[in-house]
């Protein structure tokens, strides 16, 4: 998944969907606005769309970009940005997994319409075949624009989580509920755009006894107290024909977070 950018660069962003629903583009529009600013894009997670690249832009100029469910802790492209009137300019920070070398400079044109924004590349030092091609991404949190198909009976053929197919960032279906699994035993969850900087809550989480049970335990967080735990019981997983896995079981949370029965998909892994 961590060649997906090469991809699109070399092959247009005309991709198949892969882990998220479609997401309507149509009637992208500049923004009537005559100076395009961070303040479009800053405090907010964006999927690339189709695709499962996550984008994220701090107020202090940074930006993380990552197609491999890193985001939050190890995110393969990071550096600095600044907004000029309607075009973006990116600095790369230290050398991504593609080859690109820190140092690695970008532009692209922005299109913006509510949720959802458009980059059309006009530059890059490493891919020069870049420009021209144009992105598409969607906000996943807050006030998520994902919305994606779920069908309406669920497969026979289901598996239980694992520690090896939770790894990634899911979204809780209908919110804008972001959690992060490390595939080490650490979470993170956010719903305020934050998830790649500063996430409301951090903690562990294991898959003990039968196959089915997932518990998360809080460590640090500005809403819940230090120990709370959220049980995902009778949980299992599918995979749909449009590839967009989804992980359905019973949530009880001390926290009060989320109840009853839940859906996760996989936006990034």
């Amino acid at each position: 998944m961590r060649d997906i950018l090469v991809t699109v660069f070399i092959l247009t962003a005309a991709l198949t969907l892969s882990s998220c629903g479609q997401a309507s583009l149509e009637g992208l529009t500049e923004s009537d606005s005559s100076e395009f600013t961070a303040d479009n894009l800053v405090g907010s997670v964006w999927l690339l769309n189709p695709g499962d690249t996550l984008l994220s832009f701090h107020w202090d100029g940074r930006y993380r970009m990552d197609p491999g469910g890193a985001l939050g802790y190890s995110p393969d492209y990071s550096g600095s940005y600044e907004i000029a009137d309607h075009e973006l300019h990116l600095e790369q920070e230290q050398e991504s997994s593609d080859g690109c070398p820190a140092g690695t400079t970008a532009s692209a044109r922005i299109e913006e319409v509510n949720g959802t924004f458009a980059l059309r590349w006009l530059h890059s030092s490493c891919y020069r075949e870049a420009a021209g091609t144009t992105w598409s991404f969607v906000r996943i949190s807050p006030n998520s624009h994902l919305s994606p198909e779920l069908p309406a009976v669920h497969p026979s053929t289901t598996f239980p989580p694992r520690e090896g197919n939770i790894r990634g960032v899911w979204q809780v279906v209908g919110t804008s509920i972001l959690i992060s699994f490390d595939g080490k035993g650490a979470y993170s969850w956010d719903d305020q755009g934050l998830l790649a900087w500063e996430p409301v809550e951090r903690g562990t989480y294991s898959l003990p006894g039968s196959p089915g049970r997932l518990l998360l335990t809080v460590a640090t967080s500005t809403r819940c107290e230090l120990g709370e735990r959220l049980i995902l019981s009778e949980a299992f997983m599918y995979s749909t024909p449009g590839l967009i896995r989804v992980l359905m079981a019973d949530a009880t949370d001390a926290c009060g977070r989320v109840g009853g029965p839940v859906s996760l998909v996989l936006v990034s892994s």
